[in-house]
């Protein structure tokens, strides 16, 4: 999901969230304890007439009060800033109309002109024919359904044993989940997948077919997918592992039914299962 919430603060839900800069908080921090403990010294010396001569032992102490500030005041800092329910709202749904324009555009381009690169009644050109599909109705639902089952079932797993990843999932969703209600979860979870995969998985994966190899465009396609997903909010490479590979399973779902509807109804289940258990084990 990509969306951005204000100047400096920006909130890319699903492919990315950036917290307030941290550095700039700590350096600002830092300075306001230096200018402290400038005035404390400056007040002793008024007492006697002179400049204080501070005694090892009261340097020693005061230094080990400021590096003890500067750690708390950066651990402070580090913490997310959590955006609001209608900046969370307003961005979703701001990405989700720009992103679907995009992927429209795009597709309907590609469509009236043709591909140079792809070879026609190849796959490559048939997938970007959204209304084709190649299995029936309860088919692809089902493959959506288990492959959304699926998904979270390996998340679920990586959260619980891989520290960086961890770290990445809690700094994201703090800053996107934290302040808004569970029915939210549907418009925030659902929106931004149907419009990622008619871009992604829709546009990008037939287009990135070279030589109309479908294989090399779900690769290709997917790494973008996860690189993506890592602007901002603590979100790191193992994110991006993740995510690519989480993108390369809706490509495979995509490539196997036809159906577009299928690898987007999979990709909202599993981030709305995700939000779901997330804020339950933070209480939310």
């Amino acid at each position: 999901m990509l969306a951005s919430v204000g100047a400096g603060r920006r909130l890319w839900v699903g492919c990315g969230c950036r917290l307030l800069t941290p550095q700039r908080r700590v350096v600002r921090e830092k300075t306001s304890v230096k200018a402290s403990a400038s005035k404390k010294e400056a007040r002793r010396g008024f007492g006697d007439g002179a400049s204080p001569s501070p005694t090892s032992a009261d340097g020693e102490e005061r230094e080990g009060e400021e590096k003890k500030s500067e750690n708390q005041k950066e651990n402070e800092a580090s913490i997310p800033v959590c955006a609001s329910r209608d900046e969370v709202a307003a961005a979703v749904t701001k990405t989700t109309v720009a992103l679907t324009a995009i992927a429209a555009a795009t597709n309907a381009a590609a469509n009236a002109t043709g591909v140079p690169w792809l070879a026609q009644g190849t796959r490559a050109t048939e997938l970007l024919n959204w209304a084709g599909a190649d299995t029936s109705a309860a088919i692809a639902l089902g493959g959506a359904l288990g492959t959304a089952a699926a998904v979270t079932a390996a998340r679920l797993a990586l959260y619980n044993a891989w520290t960086p990843f961890r770290e990445a999932t809690d700094s994201s969703n703090a800053v996107a989940l934290t302040n808004i209600a569970d029915a939210d979860i549907l418009w925030v979870a659902g929106a931004p997948a149907v419009s990622e995969e008619l871009l992604f998985r829709g546009d990008l994966l037939p287009l990135m077919s070279v030589n109309s190899s479908v294989a090399i465009g779900c690769v290709l396609s997917s790494v973008l997918f996860g690189v993506l997903h890592v602007p901002g909010s603590g979100r790191n490479a193992a994110f991006a592992a993740w995510a690519s590979a989480v993108g390369g399973s809706y490509a495979l779902l995509y490539l196997t039914t036809g159906a577009l509807y299928a690898p987007a109804i999979a990709h909202g289940v599993s981030n709305a299962a995700a939000a779901y258990w997330w804020r339950k084990n933070r209480n939310l």
